[in-house]
């Protein structure tokens, strides 16, 4: 069975390797910028359609209203930035470790249920001990506290960020689809993230002083695995459905509008499904 002293150094590795693939991550994914959005975007050539200017598709109060509400977006992102830095510093300093104190209570007390003591969890925690060793609950409920407060910190901003979509007229959410829209969110997230906290725990443990390189390779698989599941991804949130399952009326209209539209940019359509 491992010391406190090593249980607690590994603990703080799982957690900073969190530390390490949360920024990682959200800096992939809300890269907006126009370097960004540029460098994942065809060329004008490969389009084959000559670059114009946005005035000549957008008035200049539809440019300035573009313009401010970038900019209020921009805004909640350096807030968001802003708490995420702060949580970070404060689960690394005496908070941290009482928070693990306290995982480690709450293990031992999950550990004494009549639950707990049945055939299959016993030797479900058996199989976990022998992989991760004998503090795996701990690590485990430490990283769940750490996934929750992240999810309360970042709230708020999630709020704002909507507001600002309903001022705009860019989103139609009420308060129950959004809701659901987040519970969605946050269910896949606990599961990603108990997948990501396992493997990052098993590795700190079989490699403690090279687990930091070794970390490329499942962040590299993760990153491949998000762009093979974002369209699937996209159906717990959206209803997708074939062309052809709409009526003839409407798939008739959206055809129409959307050959007319190609058209005007010069951009010649085959088929529509």
């Amino acid at each position: 069975m491992s010391s406190p002293r090593t249980r607690s150094r590994t603990h703080r590795a799982v957690l900073i390797g969190l530390l390490i693939l949360s920024p990682v991550g959200a800096a992939r994914a809300l890269d907006l910028s126009p370097a960004g959005v540029a460098s994942r975007s065809p060329s004008a050539e490969q389009w084959q359609i000559d670059e114009a200017p946005l005035e000549r598709y957008f008035s200049e109060e539809e440019l300035q209203s573009w313009q401010d509400h970038r900019g209020r977006h921009r805004l909640v992102n350096l807030v968001a930035l802003g708490l995420d830095l702060l949580t970070y510093l404060l689960l690394l300093s005496a908070l941290g470790r009482r928070l693990e104190a306290s995982a480690g209570r709450l293990a031992v007390r999950l550990a004494g249920t009549k639950m707990a003591r049945r055939s299959l969890p016993q030797r479900i925690g058996s199989l976990l001990s022998r992989a991760f060793g004998e503090d795996w609950a701990t690590a485990m409920l430490f990283a769940y506290a750490y996934f929750v407060i992240g999810v309360l910190v970042e709230l708020p901003t999630s709020l704002w960020h909507e507001a600002i979509s309903q001022q705009a007229g860019l989103s139609a959410y009420t308060a129950g689809p959004w809701t659901i829209d987040l519970l969605k969110g946050l269910l896949l997230g606990c599961l990603f993230f108990t997948l990501l906290v396992f493997g990052l725990y098993g590795l700190i443990r079989r490699f403690p002083r090279a687990w930091w390189a070794l970390l490329a390779i499942p962040v590299a698989l993760a990153f491949m695995g998000h762009a093979l599941l974002s369209p699937y991804r996209t159906r717990v949130f959206f209803e997708v459905r074939p062309l052809e399952q709409h009526t003839f009326a409407k798939k008739a209209e959206l055809t129409r509008r959307l050959r007319r539209l190609s058209r005007s940019q010069g951009i010649s359509l085959g088929q529509i499904k």
